[in-house]
């Protein structure tokens, strides 16, 4: 072992790990996930006992790539070599086959369910040797018939050439999952976002310090994540290189490190500390590394000729080895110790090894003794944390501060789980603080909080008449990470020319998501309405969306029905929500019941006006609609005044222009009068 590079070190986040005597395990509702190993020929470990119990029925017969997925009870849901995917009946599911990865992919496979849905699951894979197949998503809905789970999409490709192996963390929020592969040549290293919205498909792009060239070699990699996110590695099999990187879990950026020479790599694995790696060679030693001191210590393991390829942490904080064509797995036993030792036959197995280990995410180890998650709502910047601790605590303290230098700042909200609305933009370093009587422990995050976005960003639903749809233009918010359209467009903006539902999934660069969804329809041609009058009043003889009342020409209501105050010339138009118009005929009123003058005391000044209109003299105890039309009758504004005498109408939005303004109620006449709006 040669070559060290070193390079600084900055800690994004941290939430202790803390060992008591009972712990319910609150901070990770998904650390059973890997509770089943399913590979090489047959073999399942179910990991509820430790040792773990071997069981039988595995379909699966797996050369090398091998991926398990239970629920969080620990109980199998799916299996899979990568080209085919079994249920716990053992049976493949509906379109389960014919998957673009590859049995001699090294960890070329990787279950992760889709945040906040327990039916829907997504299946990674990747090509061997850095083939043309490349990196994939299948995305699996589960079922409660077991049997009748599906795959509804597969073969999706989302990069065309990377190293074998997948891995996985957990999002800074607690909630959604990286999932990261690295390019076959190139500097390229590669994090998606898997979030409740399905999978972010631009992927953070990062550059490592080893400048690859491609080869098959290089391209059978093995790669593993701390279990706490902030560390990962990554082995080049031809150049005997293993790069640690440190990863941001909220931005999904990576840092170098350090390179380590280690010659053909096969097995990469951290212990529940974040502190050792452990790193197998093929047929040599195993090297236990220590992060945080740049220790290096051998572990003399080889009395005979034997090969390791493949190794993974149990549940239970040990690191079980694939030794390649055995019937036996070694076991390195509190490798957070640096005097660790290697058992080669540890656990003995009823079917015969392969070429890996299950590929699952390592984040499932991690059980902090405090931890949070939070939401983030991008259009007002409101954050939803909830507090998770391993002791019951009855004392919760939440703090923040903006990032570099200002002071901290306590939440006026001691609950475990609590809404905060932050005000400005920027960098903030998050404090959850638990105790009870005997225990305290602290949880830290950086959370950055970007601009707000317009919660309805492609507009309000639109409806046009039969025949007239325009071509209209949804244009998304600027400076994005990623963008999804459900018409699978990939512009920030699309041109619409027909009816439809349109869907836009918006990552911003601060890692918020939204969605907003607009409806744009076409509407029919409503019958020809007739006039109805009783007394002293007029209805239409038709539903309708929205009505417009005219008398002698001039808007008076856009009530269904109407009270007549006035002699003259009425006429009905109606419309739907697409704008639709259908007039009535004319309908002369020549004679009523009640008369006289209901607003002789209103004023209303200036006119002309530039801005704000007043209107004085209303009679506090009735209710007013107060009507703008331009003076060809076209709705401009409409208020609502309910018990006032006077009100204030801002005019700014509207051009400059002569305009009708008309003042209803049910038992006056309308008043109307013109209005010049000017500058």
């Amino acid at each position: 072992m040669t070559k060290v590079y070193n390079i600084s070190f900055l800690i994004l986040a941290f939430c202790s790990i803390s060992v008591f005597a009972q712990r319910t395990y609150e901070t990770n509702p998904d650390r059973k996930r890997g509770f089943n190993w399913m590979f090489g020929d047959s073999i399942w470990l179910d990991f509820k006992t430790n040792p773990p119990t071997q069981k039988n029925g595995s379909q699966l017969k797996a050369l090398e790539s091998a991926a398990t997925i239970s629920d969080t009870a620990g109980n199998l849901l799916f299996y899979t070599d990568g080209m085919t995917v079994w249920n716990a009946n053992h049976q493949i599911i509906k379109n389960g086959t014919g998957l673009h990865g590859n049995e001699s992919s090294s960890q070329g496979c990787l279950f992760i369910p889709q945040p906040n849905n327990d039916s829907v699951f997504y299946l990674f894979t990747t090509d061997w040797q850095g083939k043309s197949k490349g990196f994939c998503y299948h995305k699996i809905i589960l079922n409660a018939n077991a049997d009748s789970s599906v795959v509804i999409e597969k073969n999706i490709k989302l990069l065309p050439s990377v190293f074998e192996s997948i891995s996985a963390t957990t999002h800074a929020n607690g909630l959604w999952k990286w999932v990261v592969v690295r390019n076959a040549s190139g500097k390229g290293i590669n994090a998606f976002l898997i979030t409740d919205k399905g999978i972010n498909s631009c992927p953070i792009y990062s550059e490592t310090q080893i400048n690859a060239v491609y080869s098959i070699f290089s391209c059978q990699s093995k790669s593993a994540f701390s279990i706490n996110s902030m560390l990962f590695c990554v082995s080049y099999l031809s150049d005997s290189y293993n790069e640690f990187l440190f990863f941001n879990n909220f931005n999904g950026k990576f840092q170098q490190k350090n390179v380590i020479q280690v010659n053909t790599p096969t097995g990469i694995t951290f212990a529940k500390n974040n502190k050792n790696c452990y790193i197998a060679e093929r047929d040599y030693n195993i090297y236990n590394i220590n992060n945080i001191t740049g220790s290096i210590i051998s572990i003399n393991n080889h009395n005979d000729s034997f090969m390791i390829i493949g190794s993974r942490l149990t549940p239970y904080n040990q690191i079980y080895y694939n030794i390649f064509d055995s019937t036996f797995l070694g076991l390195v036993d509190k490798p957070e110790l640096a005097n660790a030792k290697f058992k080669r036959k540890s656990l003995l197995l009823n079917k015969k090894c392969t070429n890996e280990l299950t590929n699952f995410d390592n984040s499932y180890n991690y059980t902090p003794g405090v931890n949070f998650n939070y939401t983030i709502n991008c259009s007002n910047n409101k954050v939803n944390f909830k507090g998770q601790d391993t002791f019951n605590a009855t004392n919760h303290l939440w703090q923040y501060r903006l990032i570099p230098n200002s002071n901290w700042i306590t939440f006026n909200n001691v609950n475990k789980n609590v809404d905060f609305l932050f005000n400005d933009s920027g960098l903030y370093q998050i404090r959850y603080i638990v105790t009870n009587n005997i225990i305290k422990d602290t949880c830290d995050k950086s959370i950055w909080i970007g601009k707000p976005i317009l919660q309805n960003f492609l507009g309000r639903d639109t409806g046009y008449c039969v025949g007239s749809f325009p071509t209209i233009i949804l244009q998304l918010p600027t400076n994005l990470q990623c963008y999804k359209w459900n018409t699978d467009s990939l512009g920030s903006s699309i041109s619409v020319n027909k009816a439809g539902k349109f869907i836009a999934t918006i990552t911003t660069n601060t890692m918020c998501q939204m969605s907003d969804t607009i409806n744009l329809y076409e509407d029919t041609v409503i019958i020809k309405p007739n006039i109805i009058r009783k007394g002293d009043s007029l209805s239409s003889s038709v539903n309708a969306t929205h009505f417009r009342w005219y008398r002698n020409d001039i808007l008076i209501s856009l009530e269904k029905a109407i009270k007549m105050r006035e002699k003259g010339v009425y006429q009905l138009m109606v419309m739907g929500n697409g704008g639709c118009e259908t007039w009535s005929d004319t309908f002369q009123v020549n004679n009523l019941s009640v008369n006289g003058n209901y607003f002789e005391n209103i004023n209303i000044y200036p006119i002309p006006t530039s801005d704000l209109l007043n209107i004085t003299g209303l009679n506090a105890n009735k209710n007013y609609t107060i009507i703008i039309t331009n003076i060809n009758g076209k709705l401009m504004e409409t208020y609502k005044v309910n018990n006032t005498n006077q009100v204030i109408i801002n005019l700014k939005d509207l051009d400059n222009g002569l305009y009708i303004l008309s003042i209803q109620n049910y038992q006056a006449p309308t008043y109307n009068i013109k209005l010049l709006k000017q500058q």
